[in-house]
């Protein structure tokens, strides 16, 4: 199942009911679009919901680097 993937490690994480992403992978975030960016031509969807979680967790797994 999909939460049994996002409890395997702390850098997964659920961004969009059919997405989990792994956070180190994730280049930018469009607040406008709604959309992960992991290249240029490489993006999935999050939801509105989950961008402050999403941004948050980023910054927590840089700040134990």
């Amino acid at each position: 199942s999909m939460k049994s993937i996002e409890e395997l490690d702390d850098r997964f994480i659920q961004c969009h009911r059919s997405y989990i992403v792994n956070l180190p992978n994730v280049t930018q975030i469009d607040r406008h679009e709604n959309l992960v960016y992991f290249s240029k031509e490489v993006y999935c969807l999050i939801t509105r919901r989950k961008i402050k979680t999403v941004l948050a967790k980023m910054e927590q797994l840089n700040q134990n680097i």
